[in-house]
């Protein structure tokens, strides 16, 4: 009974000290924001968990130690994928081989038998982290206890007979609580995340909105001031816009407004935001984008816009946009400054004909219909 009270108090202190893993669980996840959180952090964390769990073993023979290792080794997985997994086995039986004893081969050998068992389960059971797959985790965990056919027989036998029935309960405890306590935290950012990026989506577009460009503007400055790299801003305002929903209804201003804002997406790149800044007017924001190369990708929107034809009850829609231009310059990276200037850019294209492209400070570049 001795025994049975020593391996319980190392393995509840263990999961007390992992306990603390939840909290620097909870701060990757934040410091991550919105991407997913790096593999090999995570599996660090995870591996400090296992370490944690090392602390306090129970010693049931000289070298034959008991703790909850096996708890955050079999979680890395589930919630860092293999990478994680690798990380926290790795870490995990570097400390047990440094702790040596006549079970240090043993133990190495249980802690890569559980990591590999919580890769496959979350190979089968993908993203799925609940009490079930939990309790199925905590079930198959247990066979690292295979790993005690290192042991001398007399060895193996007394920690079998003596300590496997606790270290299987308190490792099958220890695997759904603390899964179930980082699934909910897991679940609460992503459901964070969610209510961030409705917050902005413009809900007839699904273009960003001013919030997200607010936001992505301070990364994009941050950038342009530390590598010198210029960004640029073109600002696209629908030609008579007005009219469009005076003749035909806002309903099919609003279908134009989609399919308009559906062709900009299409033809800018993937690193680039493209946002509805009002109306019918659609900012789209390109990194290290020189005015060329922006000029280009305005063109060929220009021209796309121009050549979409809308059809309601028989008659024809054609449309055409107008767009302005401005990137930073000579170490000028005030976004909104830049921005300014593309609406400025954008009022002259209408001033000069619409249906062209304006580039700030340089007219001479601009495009219309007929020089395109």
């Amino acid at each position: 009974m001795e025994t049975a009270r020593q391996i319980v108090e190392s393995m509840l202190s263990g999961l007390g000290l992992i306990s603390i893993i939840v909290i620097v669980f909870t701060v990757v996840l934040r410091l991550s924001g919105t991407s997913r959180p790096s593999p090999f952090w995570l599996g660090i964390v995870f591996g400090v968990g296992a370490i944690a769990g090392m602390v306090h073993p129970s010693e049931l023979a000289p070298g034959i130690l008991i703790d909850s290792r096996a708890v955050m080794v079999a979680l890395a997985a589930p919630f860092g994928g293999p990478v994680a997994a690798i990380v926290a086995m790795s870490m995990a039986a570097a400390v047990r081989a440094f702790l040596g004893g006549v079970g240090a081969y043993a133990g190495i050998a249980g802690i890569l038998i559980v990591g590999l068992v919580g890769i496959v389960h979350a190979r089968i059971f993908t993203q799925r982290r609940d009490l079930v797959s939990f309790s199925i985790l905590g079930f198959a965990s247990t066979i690292h206890l295979l790993a005690l056919a290192l042991l001398p027989p007399d060895l193996a036998m007394k920690v079998l007979l003596s300590a496997a029935p606790y270290l299987v309960g308190m490792d099958f405890l220890g695997i759904v609580l603390l899964g179930i306590v980082l699934s909910l935290e897991l679940k609460y950012r992503n459901n964070l995340i969610l209510l961030q990026t409705a917050a902005e989506i413009d809900p007839l577009t699904r273009l960003a909105n001013r919030r997200a460009l607010e936001r992505f503007s301070g990364k994009i400055r941050g950038r342009a001031e530390s590598d010198r790299i210029d960004f640029s801003v073109i600002m696209f305002d629908i030609d008579h816009f007005k009219s469009v929903n005076d003749r035909f209804g806002h309903q099919i201003g609003d279908m134009v407004l989609e399919e308009v804002s559906r062709v900009i997406v299409t033809h800018v790149r993937k690193a680039d935001l493209v946002v509805r800044y009002g109306g019918e007017e659609i900012a789209a924001v390109l990194p290290a984008s020189t005015w060329q190369a922006t000029m280009t990708i305005a063109e060929t929107i220009r021209a796309k816009v121009e050549e979409t034809v809308f059809i309601h009850h028989g008659h024809r829609i054609q449309l055409t946009i107008s767009a302005g231009i401005s990137t930073s310059h000579d170490g000028n990276t005030d976004f909104e400054a830049v921005l300014k200037e593309a609406d400025l850019a954008v009022y002259d294209a209408k001033q000069y004909g619409r249906n062209r492209v304006e580039v700030y400070g340089r007219s001479e570049v601009s495009t219309d219909r007929q020089s395109a």
